[in-house]
């Protein structure tokens, strides 16, 4: 599994979107069992632009691949055509139905909410947390520095909890630049400060042709950039 262009054209590896307390670099993993990595893709197109090092410095925020929709190939090319000199437009709620499959918003916040809370009860757990680290005989300073580790987690986990609650009813429907590869797959994408970072995962082996995908994305504010990127899961 392979990402490339996430931090100024350095491959990296496969995204895995976690906590706003880790980089966009950090924020990866290499699940291949191969020695090299296989090129991605055999052509680029003038959408691809990945995000510049300076993107990965400032606080993020996940956005579910839920609320992120293709544009069907019929109307893909009147979606290019609007996309040709901005690489994001408002649209109304009428505008995306008549692009994209209908989204539930509501019911999508709501369980992002639900599972960062989750998360949050499982990381202050002390009683479980007690028992594992038990389990891992570690020294009573291993001990200290796993709990303040959770601690900060647990920390950036209520602020995005306070910020997602604060947006719930911010989300509007915007028409994004995307890029694709041809291989089936999904979106998901992250807010840097003002910035869309927006990754297509496809699955497949590369070489993969690469196209313009327009898509629509429910966003809580209008970015200022939008960047791409692309992935391959094997």
């Amino acid at each position: 599994m392979h990402i490339r262009g996430f931090i100024g054209g350095i491959v990296l590896l496969f995204a895995v979107f976690t906590s706003d307390t880790q980089s966009l670099a950090a924020a990866t993993r290499d699940t291949s069992t191969d020695h090299e990595p296989s090129p991605l893709f055999s052509n680029t197109v003038d959408w691809y632009t990945p995000p510049p090092a300076h993107v990965d410095s400032g606080p993020r925020t996940i956005i579910p691949f839920q609320l992120f929709t293709w544009i069907p190939p019929s109307r893909r090319q009147a979606a290019i055509k609007l996309l040709a000199e901005n690489t994001v437009i408002e649209v109304s709620n009428a505008q995306a139905a008549e692009l994209a499959r209908p989204v539930a918003i509501t019911g999508i916040i709501r369980n992002r909410i639900a599972e960062m809370a989750g998360q949050l009860r499982w990381v202050r757990d002390r009683a479980r947390a007690k028992k594992a680290y038990k389990l891992m005989h570690l020294s009573n300073d291993e001990i200290s520095s796993k709990n303040r580790m959770d601690e900060a987690f647990a920390q950036n986990l209520e602020a995005e909890i306070r910020q997602w609650r604060k947006w719930k009813s911010q989300f509007k429907p915007y028409l994004v630049r995307a890029v694709a590869l041809k291989a089936g797959g999904s979106f998901k994408g992250i807010l840097v400060d003002e910035n869309l970072v927006v990754v297509h995962n496809a699955m497949g082996d590369g070489p993969l042709p690469m196209e313009k995908c327009p898509i629509i994305a429910y966003l809580p504010i209008k970015p200022g950039r939008v960047y791409t990127a692309v992935a391959i899961t094997r």
